[in-house]
């Protein structure tokens, strides 16, 4: 099941063809000391204070709270079960008013809220948002995670019901990159100033396409030459895409 656009008014690619501003697993080392994740744990979309922030799927409200050093005012929504037996649970997090309680079931494209800046947030100005430009860090922490019936090891409970999380031990808490659930499957591309390599950022990582490797992407729709974007920082290659 495809998730919907937690704001209506962006758009998912990123800055600057697009309303993403930080991608999932970037900035490991800023993470690793704030909250000791191996990156960021979901997207930051960002528009304009106030916009609307909508539920991405049915579900119900499990969680509104207020964490002024993490997530601010911030939203959790768990889906019903799905046949395969997971569930979606996904959350909004740096919210400004927000209009649904616990316990309130949505469905998806349900207004719960408004955009802002509340809680940890990184600034426009930081060097974490790269070239997007200067503000108060207003947007959207939007994440994913998958759940299944609770079973032995780690388990969150949310409104009596407990619940695992899928793959919790991957350096991320569970999180995983809800780009893909969208239906969007473009590739990050980056390249260094004054140099001609092409990489793709693939969960924080920098990969190396070759010429042959990118026409490939480029000629079944997964990337294109004119979505490459420049970095100031030196690419610390993690792998090569042949």
């Amino acid at each position: 099941m495809k998730l919907t656009n937690p704001i209506p008014n962006s758009t998912l690619l990123y800055y600057p063809k697009g309303n993403i501003y930080q991608g999932y697993g970037e900035n490991v080392a800023l993470y690793l000391a704030a909250i000791g994740a191996k990156g960021h744990t979901g997207i930051d979309i960002a528009t304009f204070e106030g916009d609307k922030v909508v539920a991405s799927h049915n579900g119900t409200v499990v969680e509104v709270k207020y964490t002024p050093t993490g997530y601010g005012k911030h939203i959790r929504l768990i889906s019903p079960q799905f046949p395969n037996g997971t569930y979606y649970y996904t959350v909004y997090g740096h919210l400004g008013d927000i209009i649904v309680k616990v316990g309130q079931e949505v469905k998806a494209g349900d207004i719960m809220g408004s955009e802002s800046n509340t809680g940890f947030v990184i600034s426009g100005g930081n060097q974490y948002w790269g070239n997007a430009p200067s503000g108060k860090g207003v947007h959207l922490h939007f994440g994913l995670r998958i759940l299944k019936d609770a079973k032995a090891g780690y388990q969150e409970s949310y409104l009596g019901k407990g619940y695992s999380i899928i793959n919790y031990e991957n350096g991320l808490f569970g999180c995983i990159d809800p780009m893909p659930f969208f239906g969007k499957t473009m590739l990050k591309l980056v390249k260094e100033k004054d140099r001609n390599a092409t990489y793709a950022v693939i969960s924080g990582k920098y990969y190396y396409i070759g010429e042959e490797a990118m026409g490939d992407l480029v000629g079944e729709g997964l990337a294109s030459w004119s979505d490459v974007q420049e970095v100031d920082h030196p690419i610390q290659l993690n792998g090569v895409i042949k």
